[in-house]
């Protein structure tokens, strides 16, 4: 008998005031099927602990996603000449599935190879995620109350940070922290955590 049943079959001799015979210990055998442990559904993410990027340096000018141009063929094309440099490009379209990296890229995936994160658990970081991007501009490229919109920068190196697999999709961030900063060395300070770390 297993300690349910043994447990229901003490508590009715209690009640009863008497001894259980065998057959009556089986009636409660069949009342109290013995149970199955389950496993419970599997999650990849099960017991690990919350992950988070500190510093993930990027070199390089920041590149703005968003305004457009019309190229000499009247298509419409990214205004900024640097975001195939900053954000990546995809060769030919993406059908076929040619990436030529930018630097966001490259940083992130020298910091995967530094902090030896296996490329099998990419994403690195899963479920809601914070962010906080501080971008570096020349200065004397105008002051950096003017364009590029911080918001377009953003959404360029969300982009890439997504084609790096550091998370699943930039919806995943909700709670996100962005400014811009005058400085000679250009490019992005980006931290990043799972919310809740």
């Amino acid at each position: 008998m297993s300690d349910v049943r043994e447990t229901a079959a003490d508590i009715l001799s209690d009640a009863l005031g008497v001894e259980l015979t065998a057959w009556q210990r089986d009636l409660i055998d069949q009342a109290f099927p013995p149970t199955v442990e389950v496993d419970p559904i599997p999650r990849v993410d099960r017991g690990r602990p919350l992950h988070r990027i500190d510093e993930l340096r990027v070199y390089g000018r920041p590149a703005p996603q968003g305004s457009k141009r019309i190229g000499a063929q009247g298509q419409m094309r990214e205004q900024s000449p640097y975001l195939a440099a900053w954000a990546g490009s995809w060769k030919g379209g993406k059908a076929k599935g040619q990436r030529a990296h930018g630097a966001v890229e490259v940083a992130a995936f020298t910091w995967y190879r530094d902090q030896g994160v296996d490329p099998i658990g990419l994403p690195y970081l899963t479920g809601p995620v914070g962010v906080d991007i501080t971008f570096y501009l020349d200065p004397t490229h105008g002051p950096t109350d003017g364009p590029p919109d911080v918001d377009k920068l953003a959404r360029a190196t969300f982009d890439a940070l997504t084609a790096a697999r550091v998370w699943e999709d930039d919806a995943r961030a909700v709670d996100v922290r962005l400014r811009k900063r005058a400085a000679y060395t250009t490019g992005a300070l980006i931290r990043a955590w799972e919310v809740g770390s």
